[in-house]
């Protein structure tokens, strides 16, 4: 008994040249997109690691826009996050009108020294007093804010503020650890969309 086989070399050379075409591109849509879904996420845990601002307040700032067919290029940014007043960073037990630099009162009646030398707030992930700043509400907002004053006079006052989302995600050491995080990612995310397309051509 003999068995035989043959192959149609150009036959198959044209089958794997059609699932080419097809899958190469749409796999290339989705890993980028799924690539800046993951930066972000990196993004969004760095960011607040080295401001001190909630993960989940980073991630509001970092915009997504995906890749398409005709677009093959995918994009994180933050151009919104641009940086708010210290008193975020103040705990929140503490955010009241001139809690730090109220006076001591001596037995005497007198006012002693100032309670503290400035706000305590904790940004960049670091706890500090703000020597000369203190908390008052601001003259449209009504809300609470740390300021600090520019001269010997009680005005004008100046809002003192704290880590900037958007200058934090545009800084070269961020980009540089962002850049090495999506070519990791990009690598891992082509192979798996390359994958799966050919395994949805070849059904």
């Amino acid at each position: 008994m003999q068995v035989s086989f043959k192959h149609d070399i150009a036959s198959l050379t044209q089958d794997l040249k059609r699932i080419k075409e097809s899958a190469i591109p749409k796999a290339t849509v989705q890993a980028l997109n799924r690539t800046a879904t993951g930066v972000r996420t990196d993004a969004g845990k760095a960011i607040s690691k080295e401001t001190g601002i909630k993960v989940s307040d980073v991630r509001k700032e970092l915009k997504v826009w995906k890749a398409t067919k005709a677009k093959l290029k995918a994009e994180v940014n933050a151009r919104t996050g641009s940086a708010t007043n210290l008193i975020k960073f103040v705990t929140a037990a503490n955010q009241k009108p001139n809690h730090f630099n109220s006076r001591r009162k001596l037995k005497s009646g007198k006012r002693g020294k100032y309670k503290a030398k400035g706000v305590k707030a904790k940004a960049w992930g670091k706890s500090k007093t703000y020597e000369g700043t203190f908390i008052g509400k601001g003259r449209t907002s009504g809300k609470l804010l740390v300021f600090t004053r520019t001269s010997d006079k009680r005005t004008p006052l100046k809002s003192v503020l704290g880590p900037s989302i958007r200058n934090t995600f545009d800084s070269q050491p961020m980009q540089k650890l962002l850049q090495k995080s999506a070519s990791i990612r990009f690598n891992k995310d082509m192979a798996a969309a390359v994958k799966n397309q050919i395994r949805l051509a070849t059904k």
